[in-house]
C-alpha cells in the first residue's frame, strides 16, 4: 500500500522483553502488567499517528491516520477505565 515495505514478523529486542516479562506473570499480576503494556502502546501509537498526521508524505496513508487516530485515542481512554477503582 503507497510504497510502504511491511517489516518482518520477528519481534526487536525491546518487545520481546516485554513479551517474555508478562509471560510469566500469573492472575491479577499479568492483568496489571497487561493494562499498563497496553496503555503503553497505545500512547506509542497516538505519538506516531500524530507525527504522521503533521509530516507524512502519502496523502492516502494521512487520511487513514485522521480516520484512526479517534480510535486509538478512544481505545486508551477505556484502557484507563479498566484501572479506575
Amino acid at each position: 500500500m503507497a510504497g510502504v515495505t511491511v517489516p518482518d514478523r520477528k519481534f526487536d529486542a525491546a518487545h520481546q522483553v516485554t513479551i517474555s516479562a508478562i509471560s510469566r506473570k500469573k492472575g491479577t499480576d499479568f492483568d496489571q502488567q497487561y493494562r499498563a503494556d497496553q496503555r503503553q502502546a497505545h500512547g506509542e501509537a497516538i505519538a506516531l499517528l500524530v507525527a504522521y498526521q503533521q509530516s507524512g508524505r502519502s496523502e492516502q496513508l494521512r487520511a487513514w491516520v485522521i480516520k484512526m487516530l479517534p480510535v486509538v485515542r478512544k481505545h486508551r481512554e477505556a484502557i484507563g477505565v479498566l484501572n479506575a477503582p
